[in-house]
């Protein structure tokens, strides 16, 4: 038809949908992203766990130990004050637990797909609700006698395992406490150190002051008390699983004469003269 414009295109009965961007991604790009991220996740979790146990070799070397006791040194000569050095020794304690407590919580919470699936084993084999033994007053007896012989960061690795469901804020919480404790006990022995020691023997306090600086930290004491404690517990159970009435049979003639028929062995001490 003349007159009509040519270029007006007729409208589509229905609208045409944009397509995305996404789109027009090309499969292979996908995979090869994906690949990538798992790549990023294993390094940066290898990176993590790496770190993690060097602070814990830090933890148990000789190093750790000269640091807290030089910085105690140099705040003893400058102020003379024994609660000034325990809180030094204190602050640095905490800070070197809860750097390596750090670690360790954000490694065995990374994306690493291997550890996620060894810490579920452990979980099944040793924590799972059917085999716990440990009572509320039994772990955390082994928490602190771990956290005071091992380390705090052990502790938050135990309770991450322990947990059906994990989490960083959890493990990062039970660190936090395990930590402090290390810190307070090891201040402790700061302000006993310091002078403190002499106080106590004032008060009639000196032999528990000899104690706690003696065995406050000693890894051997502590991990001695781990061992009492939880073969205590395995020895309890023991008995308790033992101490079950088991049902014993034994063959028997009815009084019909029908033939051997099994019998609970404890109806026939309590009614012998009916069968």
């Amino acid at each position: 038809m003349t007159g009509v414009n040519e270029s007006i295109q007729p409208t589509p009965a229905f609208p045409i949908p944009e397509i995305s961007e996404v789109a027009l991604v090309p499969q292979g790009a996908e995979i090869a992203a994906a690949k990538d991220h798992i790549w990023r996740d294993r390094i940066l979790g290898g990176l993590l766990l790496a770190a993690a146990g060097a602070s814990l070799v830090f933890e148990q070397s000789p190093a750790n130990e000269a640091l807290r006791v030089s910085a105690g040194l140099n705040v003893l000569k400058s102020t003379m004050n024994e609660l000034a050095v325990g809180g030094v020794v204190g602050a640095i304690t905490y800070g070197i637990e809860m750097g390596s407590s750090g670690l360790i919580a954000a490694g065995l919470n990374s994306r690493l797909k291997s550890l996620r699936s060894f810490s579920g084993w452990i979980h099944d084999k040793m924590f799972n609700n059917t085999k716990k033994t440990d009572t509320k007053t039994t772990d955390k007896i082994t928490d602190m006698g771990i956290a005071l012989g091992i380390g705090a960061g052990l502790v938050a690795a135990k309770r991450h395992v322990q947990n059906e469901r994990p989490s960083l804020k959890q493990d990062l919480s039970v660190a936090n406490k395990a930590s402090l404790l290390v810190a307070g006990v090891s201040g402790s022995i700061g302000v006993l150190a310091a002078g403190g020691i002499e106080h106590a023997e004032k008060i009639g306090l000196g032999k528990p002051a000899e104690y706690i600086v003696n065995y406050g930290t000693d890894w051997k004491f502590w991990l001695g008390v781990v061992g009492v404690i939880q073969g205590g517990s395995w020895l309890k159970n023991k008995i308790k699983n033992r101490g079950g009435q088991e049902e014993i049979t034994t063959p028997c003639i009815d009084n019909n004469g029908l033939g051997e028929v099994e019998i609970d062995q404890t109806h026939v001490a309590l009614e012998g003269e009916q069968i």
